[in-house]
C-alpha cells in the first residue's frame, strides 16, 4: 500500500452519508447490543468520517501493511527492518498505538505488538499454503489456523482469489487486526485506538482465521514458564466468546460499553461471526475506545480463545 502521503491531496477524507450498508449476518447479533440511552438520534445529513483502514499512515513513515507474512514481524521490538509502532490517518484524529509491555519490576518494555495493538493488514489465509511462509518454524495441515496467521481475516464472503487483497468490509483490501487483553501477568494490555471527541456510530467486525480455527478445533500452545495449556473447540464444548467494545470521553470516564458475541454455541445458539458484521455504537463525545474478550474458556492468565477481531469502516461523525 502507498503511504498516506502521497494521497495527501484528497484531503481529510471526509465522507458525506445518508446510511451505512451492513452485512448479511449483521441482525443475529442486535439483540445483544447495550441500548443506547437518551434521544432518539437525528436523520438530517452530517458529515461522516469512514476509518477503512485503507489509507492509514504509520508513525514511522514507512507501508504500513502488516508483513513481510501473514505473522506480521514488522509490528515486533524484535523486527530487522523499521518496526511499526502506531498508525494514524491524515489529519491525526484517529490514532493507535501499540501497547509498552512492563517487567515484573515495573520497568516498561518497548512498545510491540506482543503486548496489544491494531495491525493493518490485507491478508487472507484461510487454509495453508504450499510451502512454510516462515522457515524454521512449525508447519503442520493447522497452520492456516495458527499465530504464524495471525494477520489473516477469516472472511466467507470474500471472492478473490490468492493470499491478500479483497477480504475487508465490501470487497476493500485493508482492515485491522486487534490484538491484546489484561492478563493476570500484566505484560499484554487492551488494545485501543483514539479519536478527538467524535460520535462512535458504528464499526465493522470479523473473526481472524487464528480465532475462527481454535473456537472450530481448539489448540495446544506454551504459555507462560513454559507451561502447555490447551485451548477447547468452542463449537464442541458448547462454549461461547464474546467481544467487549468500551467508549470512554476525553476524561477517561466509559460513556458506553457493548458485549458481543464472537461465537456463541450455548443453550443451542451456533453463531459464529465469519463475514463482516455491522456492530451499531451510537456513542457521544468519544475520546478513545478499547478492546476486550472474554469467554468461556478461561485460564489463570486470561482467556485460552486468541485475543483476536478484524475491525473494519468504523463510523465517526
Amino acid at each position: 500500500m502507498k503511504k498516506l502521503l502521497r494521497f495527501a491531496a484528497y484531503g481529510f477524507a471526509l465522507v458525506v452519508a445518508a446510511t451505512i450498508t451492513g452485512c448479511s449476518n449483521e441482525d443475529a447479533l442486535v439483540d445483544n447490543f447495550d441500548v443506547a440511552d437518551g434521544k432518539p438520534l437525528s436523520r438530517s445529513a452530517s458529515s461522516q468520517v469512514i476509518i477503512d483502514f485503507e489509507n492509514l499512515m504509520s508513525f514511522e513513515d514507512v507501508d504500513v501493511l502488516a508483513g513481510p507474512t501473514s505473522y506480521g514481524r514488522n509490528y515486533y521490538s524484535d523486527y530487522s527492518g523499521t518496526q511499526i509502532t502506531g498508525i494514524m490517518n491524515l489529519d491525526g484524529s484517529f490514532t493507535s498505538m501499540e501497547n509498552e509491555g512492563s517487567w515484573p519490576t515495573g520497568n516498561p518494555i518497548a512498545p510491540s505488538y506482543m503486548f496489544g495493538g491494531i495491525a493493518v493488514s490485507d491478508w487472507a489465509m484461510t487454509s495453508n499454503p504450499s510451502s512454510n511462509p516462515n522457515p524454521g518454524k512449525p508447519f503442520t495441515d493447522k497452520w492456516w489456523m495458527s499465530e504464524y496467521n495471525q494477520m489473516s481475516v477469516y472472511n466467507t464472503a470474500r471472492t478473490a482469489t490468492g493470499n491478500r487483497g479483497g477480504a475487508g468490509a465490501n470487497g476493500s483490501n485493508n482492515f485491522g487486526v486487534v490484538y491484546g487483553f489484561d492478563d493476570s501477568y500484566g505484560y499484554a494490555k487492551e488494545a485501543s485506538f483514539e479519536i478527538s471527541s467524535m460520535t462512535l456510530k458504528s464499526l465493522k467486525i470479523c473473526n481472524t482465521a487464528y480465532t475462527y480455527g481454535v473456537i472450530q478445533n481448539g489448540n495446544t500452545w506454551i504459555g507462560e514458564n513454559g507451561v502447555e495449556v490447551t485451548a477447547k473447540s468452542l463449537k464442541d464444548s458448547k462454549g461461547y466468546f464474546n467481544l467487549i467494545i468500551k467508549c470512554f470521553d476525553a476524561s477517561g470516564n466509559i460513556v458506553k460499553r457493548i458485549e458481543t458475541p464472537l461465537a456463541d454455541y450455548r443453550n443451542g445458539k451456533n453463531i459464529c461471526v465469519t463475514t463482516w458484521t455491522t456492530i451499531t455504537v451510537n456513542a457521544a463525545n468519544v475520546a478513545k475506545v478499547q478492546f476486550g474478550f472474554w469467554g468461556s474458556d478461561i485460564h489463570e492468565g486470561g482467556p485460552t480463545t486468541p485475543c483476536y477481531v478484524a475491525i473494519d469502516d468504523i463510523v465517526l461523525e
